[in-house]
């Protein structure tokens, strides 16, 4: 009488933590680029704030108001588009490069790096249809 379990079949359109992108990546990328955006409301203030108290002969122009708002914006766009990216498994080039805008700096550097480094491993690579050299 023998009582063994026959392994699971693997299915082909979810894959393994070894065999391309990790699951949690891309929900990793949804949920910092969400909180980028989010962060675009109190950064306007922050900003308009530090320039609030300036004298009239050194304010800075209003363009640069926009400009150091809009950098959490633009981080957040990237991640956004970095986790369709990953969770699609295409544009591999494309995702490298959004990761790479994230390292502007903040607090999704780490969210960039993580990136990078998963994107560089040969089982990623080969996930994106890429030879992983």
């Amino acid at each position: 009488m023998d009582a063994s379990i026959p392994p699971l079949p693997k299915s082909p359109d979810v894959p393994s933590a070894t065999s391309g992108v990790p699951r949690w990546l891309p929900w990793v990328n949804f949920g910092a680029g969400a909180l980028c955006l989010l962060w675009m409301i109190p950064s306007w203030f922050i900003v308009n704030g530090m320039f609030a108290d300036l004298p009239a002969e050194v304010q800075p122009p209003a363009v640069l108001t926009y400009l150091l708002t809009a950098i959490p914006g633009v981080a957040g766009l990237a991640l956004l588009f970095a986790g369709v990216c990953l969770a699609r498994r295409q544009g591999y080039v494309l995702c490298l490069l959004a990761s790479a805008a994230t390292l502007l700096g903040g607090p999704v550097l780490i969210v960039g790096l993580l990136n990078i480094i998963q994107l560089t491993r040969p089982p990623v690579k080969a996930a994106f249809g890429r030879s992983p050299s």
